[in-house]
């Protein structure tokens, strides 16, 4: 009986512990939740005007250049028979499309004149968003970098679909960044509303579910408490800079794991690391990287 006791004993001591894994883990904040849609769209010049010939002739002068700067009123072309052609609206001088000495015939085009500084936005919406589009609605041109370069809101809808889309426009003033006729990309922002986003470093993807791990307390005696990792699909919205914007699945206040995730699985005991301790440690691994 003695033998057995101690053996018994023996196990005791070494079974093993449960597993628990140090996370890092961040406490959700309300933000604002913007419910978008991007669309390719195409800007305008408002104000632009193809110059034609009331007369025929022969170019004896080009005055102008293209890209050049005129007024309304600057004299672009001298025929052989001393009739000027002027610019109709200030802008910027377009593509010659003819010579000096060219015989020109009533009505045929020679330039453009067009003025970038205020451009007309359109885009193409599809007809399945058609209930949500409204005037008013704020719209946005991104850029190359994936920022907001443009603002404003549409100012038209057309009453007509052509190919399953609907025409909306917005007037635009131009930062100097954007041409006539230059294809962009366009947001239409449907809705803002109070809401929460996560980090990147959050979400793990899984059969085609956005999840993430959240941290939750479980009682695992009479009193005591562990904290589990909680695996929850989330519904993404759009994504800005790092962060994921959370459409449903998530609240405010709520506690996830923003580290280590693809250590962890469903029910597994976490240790969310202390943050404070974190940013002492980081900084004293700078201060002795570059002490040296």
């Amino acid at each position: 009986m003695l033998f057995v006791y101690i053996f018994g004993a023996s196990l005791t001591s070494c079974s093993p512990q449960p597993q628990v894994i140090s996370v890092t883990c961040q406490v959700l904040e309300t933000t604002t939740v913007v419910d978008s849609s991007d669309f390719l769209g195409r800007v305008k010049a408002k104000t632009q005007a193809t110059i034609v010939t009331e007369n025929e002739g022969t170019i004896s002068q080009i005055l102008v250049k293209p890209g050049e700067s005129v007024i309304a009123g600057t004299s672009l072309f001298l025929l052989d028979n001393n009739s000027q052609i002027k610019a109709p609206v200030s802008g910027i001088v377009s593509n010659i499309s003819v010579n000096r000495g060219e015989f020109i015939t009533k009505g045929q085009a020679l330039t453009k004149v067009v003025d970038n500084q205020t451009l007309e936005l359109n885009i193409g919406v599809p007809v399945e968003r058609s209930s949500q589009l409204k005037m008013g609605l704020p719209v946005e041109i991104i850029d190359s970098s994936g920022n907001v370069s443009l603002k404003s809101q549409i100012n038209f809808i057309s009453p007509e679909a052509n190919q399953q889309q609907i025409l909306a426009k917005a007037t635009v003033r131009n930062n100097g960044n954007f041409r006539d006729n230059q294809s962009v990309l366009a947001r239409v922002i449907w809705q803002e509303k109070p809401g929460t986003s996560v980090p990147t470093t959050a979400i793990s993807r899984i059969g085609g579910k956005n999840l993430v791990f959240v941290a939750t307390k479980q009682k695992s005696g009479a009193e005591e408490k562990t904290l589990v990792a909680k695996q929850r699909v989330v519904v993404l919205g759009n994504l800005q800079g790092e962060t994921y914007q959370i459409i449903s699945g998530l609240e405010p206040g709520e506690e996830i794991v923003v580290s280590d995730i693809r250590n962890l699985f469903d029910d597994v005991l976490i240790k969310c690391r202390d943050k404070h301790l974190e940013s002492i440690v980081e900084a004293r691994k700078f201060t002795l990287l570059w002490g040296q």
